[in-house]
């Protein structure tokens, strides 16, 4: 065994035998937080969540519609057979989709940089 030799190193320069040089800790904090990285936490964090709620967007489209004329849209199934024909197609589903992308970029690059930030 090389335990030894793991004894006799400084903590940082330690290796795990089993996870390599990331399993020095559980979680390490990163130690170089410059402009770019900050900009790289932002961009991920709001490509990520705009692009996660535009593509949840037609189900958010049929939720609110049900919940608007639940008389209409009685059912899921049925709720999405409905806004494509009375809306002329597949583009019926993406209705407010420009504000919810807007809306979430922001959101998410601010909230993911701040979280990577603080933490």
């Amino acid at each position: 065994s090389d335990d030894w030799w793991m004894r006799s190193k400084p903590h940082s320069d330690r290796m795990d035998s089993d996870f390599g040089p990331r399993g020095r800790f559980p979680i390490e904090k990163l130690k170089d937080y410059d402009l770019t990285t900050a900009l790289r936490f932002t961009a991920a964090g709001a490509l990520c969540s705009s692009g996660a709620h535009l593509i949840l967007t037609p189900i958010d489209v049929v939720k609110t519609k049900m919940q608007v004329d639940s008389s209409k849209y009685t059912n899921i199934f049925s709720s999405f057979q409905k806004v494509m024909e009375e809306g002329g197609g597949v583009g019926a589903f993406f209705t407010g989709w420009a504000p919810t992308f807007v809306g979430y970029f922001v959101w998410g690059g601010t909230i993911y940089t701040v979280v990577e930030l603080v933490r």
